[in-house]
C-alpha cells in the first residue's frame, strides 16, 4: 500500500533490460526459469499488464527518455545512422536532474555514440556503457568487436566518455556500477535518479558456465534456451543485489523490458514448435506488433504506489517521463509537445489518469531502411494491425535484380541459396572461450548477413532483414 509517510520526492531507479520477454520470468509462469528476486519484486509492485513496449532497442529507449514517440526524436531503427537521437530531446537525465537530482546511466545507452548524443551530453551526470546495440557489435569499442564470443566477459566499457577496460561478466561489472552510485548519492543525502540498462539478455548468449548448468540439466531444454535462461537467472540475481542497496520506503523502482524475444535467440536444434522459447502464449517476435513483441514487465514499486496489483490500462515507455516528473515533483520541459500521460493517479490507486479508460490509443511503428511502413493502433479494446506484412521480422527481403558479386560479411559463411533468404550458415565453431564452454548457436538464419554494409557491393541482399543489433 501506498505509505503516507513516504518522502515527496523519492529516489528513482529504473531497470530496462534487453531482449527479456514477458513469458522469462517464472511469476508470469515460466516452467524453466529461476528468478526468486523478480518473483517478489512482482508481488510487491503495481503491475501494467497492458504496457506495449519496442517494438524495436532503440525507439524503445527513445520513447522512455523523452515521453514521446521514437519517430519525434530521429531515434527509429538500430544502426546505419538510424539509432542517434536528435540532441534538441529533453531527456529523463535532464527532467530530474534539473530537479535536484543526482542522474547516473549504466549499461545500453543506444541512443548516439558521439557528441552531442551521449548519456553524459543528455542529462546523466555519471555513465558507464558499451557503445552501439551491444557488447561486441559493430560500432561497439574494437577491443569488444574483435574478441567476439567472449566479449561480454572484461569487455571495454566508456566511463563517462573515456574507454575503460572492466574485470568481470557484464551484468554482474554494471550492476557493480549502479550500486556504486546508489551507495555514494545514498551518502550525500542526495536524491538520485540511476538507469541500469543491461545488454543480456541479448544475443550472443554468452554466461559464465556455472549459471548454465541448472538449465543444461532440463531435458526440455536446447543449449541456446539454457544459456539464455542462465542470463536470465544472472539478471535477477544482480536486480537482488541493487534492490539490497537501496531503501524500499524512499525508491521508487520500475523494471521493464525493450521489446519481446529476438529471432537470434531461436534453438534450431529444437523441433520447429519450440525454437521460439516461452512466451506466455503470446504470438511474434521481436521486430513484429504482436503481443509477444511488444508485451514486456512493467513493474513500479515504492512511494506513490499502491503495489500487490494488476493495472490493465494501455500504457507504454512514453508514459514513464511524465510520470516520473510527476511523482518527483520536477517540471516538464516547456514547449515540447509530450505523448506520454500521467499515470501516478493509477498507480497511486486512483483512476484521475488520462490513460485510465478505453478511448486513448498507442500507435505502435517501427521500419527498417528508407520506406515507411503503416503502424498498428492499439486501444483499450481493440488493436488494428497493420495491411502491410511487412511489418513482421524478419522480413524477407525482395530479390535483387543481379546475384551479389562481393560478400564482406565473413569468409566462412555461405550466401543464402535463394535470394532473399535467410537461411545460410554461421560460421563453425571456435576454440578457446573463456570462463564459459566454446559454443555457437545451431545453423538457422544467418545472423552475419546483415553485416555486408560495407564493400563494392552495394546489391539489395538480405541484410537487414536479419540483422540483430537492436
Amino acid at each position: 500500500m501506498t505509505d503516507p509517510a513516504a518522502p515527496s520526492r523519492p529516489d528513482v531507479v529504473v531497470i530496462m533490460m534487453d531482449d527479456l520477454a514477458y513469458g522469462d520470468l517464472a511469476c508470469h509462469g515460466n516452467p524453466h526459469v529461476v528468478t526468486p528476486h523478480l518473483d517478489r519484486l512482482h508481488g510487491e509492485s503495481a503491475r501494467l499488464t497492458r504496457y506495449s513496449s519496442g517494438p524495436m532497442c532503440t525507439p524503445a529507449r527513445a520513447s522512455l527518455m523523452t515521453g514521446r514517440y521514437h519517430q519525434r526524436t530521429r531515434a527509429y531503427d538500430t544502426f546505419c545512422g538510424r539509432s542517434m537521437i536528435d540532441p534538441g530531446e529533453v531527456t529523463l537525465g535532464h527532467v530530474l536532474g534539473a530537479a535536484g537530482y543526482r542522474t547516473g546511466a549504466f549499461g545500453k545507452w543506444h541512443l548516439g555514440d558521439a557528441y552531442p548524443m551521449r548519456a553524459g551530453d543528455l542529462g546523466f551526470e555519471e555513465t558507464l556503457v558499451h557503445n552501439a546495440g551491444g557488447i561486441g557489435q559493430p560500432g561497439d569499442h574494437r577491443q569488444n568487436h574483435w574478441r567476439e564470443g567472449e566479449a561480454y566477459f572484461d569487455p571495454v566499457l566508456h566511463r563517462d566518455g573515456v574507454p575503460e577496460p572492466s574485470s568481470g561478466y557484464c551484468t554482474d561489472v554494471l550492476t557493480d556500477a549502479a550500486i556504486d552510485f546508489v551507495t555514494r548519492a545514498g551518502s550525500e543525502r542526495a536524491p538520485f535518479f540511476c538507469y541500469l540498462a543491461t545488454n543480456a539478455p541479448h544475443t550472443p548468449l554468452e554466461v559464465p558456465d556455472e549459471w548454465i548448468d541448472r538449465y543444461r540439466a532440463d531435458d526440455r531444454l536446447g543449449e541456446v534456451h539454457a544459456r539464455l535462461y542462465a542470463m536470465v537467472e544472472n539478471i535477477d540475481w544482480n536486480v537482488g543485489r541493487l534492490l539490497a542497496a537501496i531503501d524500499p520506503a524512499t525508491t521508487l523502482v520500475v523494471y521493464t523490458s525493450d521489446h519481446g524475444p529476438c529471432p537470434s535467440a531461436r534453438d534450431f536444434s529444437l523441433p520447429p514448435d519450440r525454437q521460439v522459447r516461452w512466451n506466455a502464449g503470446l504470438r511474434g517476435e521481436k521486430g513484429s506488433l504482436y503481443d509477444g513483441a511488444v508485451k514486456v514487465p512493467s513493474f513500479w514499486r515504492g512511494p506513490g504506489v499502491t503495489g500487490g496489483r494488476d493495472i490493465a490500462t494501455v500504457a507504454s515507455p512514453i508514459d514513464v517521463l511524465p510520470t516520473l516528473a510527476s511523482v518527483c515533483g520536477a517540471e516538464l520541459p516547456a514547449d515540447v509537445a509530450l505523448d506520454g500521460v500521467d499515470l501516478s493517479p493509477l498507480l497511486a490507486g486512483g483512476s484521475g489518469s488520462d490513460a485510465s479508460g478505453d478511448d486513448r490509443t498507442l500507435f505502435l511503428q517501427w521500419h527498417r531502411g528508407n520506406t515507411q511502413e503503416r503502424y498498428t493502433r492499439s486501444t483499450g479494446r481493440w488493436r488494428a494491425p497493420p495491411t502491410s506484412s511487412t511489418t513482421c521480422w524478419p522480413t524477407p527481403a525482395k530479390p535483387p535484380t543481379s546475384p551479389p558479386t562481393t560478400r564482406t560479411a565473413s569468409p566462412t559463411s555461405a550466401p543464402p541459396t535463394t535470394p532473399g533468404s535467410t537461411t545460410c550458415r554461421p560460421p563453425g565453431p571456435t576454440t578457446g572461450r573463456r570462463r564459459a564452454s566454446s559454443w555457437r548457436p545451431p545453423p538457422g538464419p544467418d545472423r552475419s548477413c546483415c553485416r555486408a554494409r560495407t564493400g563494392a557491393s552495394t546489391t539489395a541482399w538480405p541484410t537487414w532483414a536479419s540483422w540483430p543489433g537492436g
